[in-house]
């Protein structure tokens, strides 16, 4: 619930949209924002079936992501993704690789394995960047 809290909220949606979403869906209010925070922190940790089912429609997963370890891991790991393909960066690069066939792929890697990796900073876009010509 944690991860899937952080990815709305990072695209500016509050637990109080989400209870509304939620209740838009149910015969009754059955969720709160509140009670969504206290899922969120940990405060909250047995909702009811029927909290958990709405819950699953609203970020349209099956209901036994809640409860199977293996798919919630699998869907932390996509949840990720979603998260690092917001960097334009980081989808530059992906589409760059997909393009490239097995040895090229390897050689990237092969590059990348050997790079130190630092903290991360930001990165000025390429509008940002001052041309050749001066410009």
């Amino acid at each position: 619930m944690t991860e899937l809290a952080a990815t709305l909220k990072s695209e500016g949606r509050s637990a109080e949209e989400i209870a509304e979403a939620v209740a838009q869906q149910a015969v009754k209010s059955v969720i709160t924002g509140q009670y969504i925070g206290q899922l969120v922190s940990g405060a909250a940790d047995n909702p009811t079936r029927i909290r958990m089912q709405c819950l699953a429609e609203f970020f349209d997963m099956d209901p036994s992501f809640f409860f199977d370890g293996e798919k919630a891991a699998m869907m932390d790991r996509e949840l990720e993704m979603l998260q690092l393909l917001k960097n334009p960066h980081v989808r530059t690069l992906a589409r760059a690789a997909d393009r490239l066939d097995k040895s090229g792929l390897a050689a990237v890697l092969a590059i990348m394995g050997h790079m130190k990796v630092a903290p991360q900073v930001s990165v000025p876009d390429e509008d940002d960047q001052a041309r050749p010509d001066g410009s």
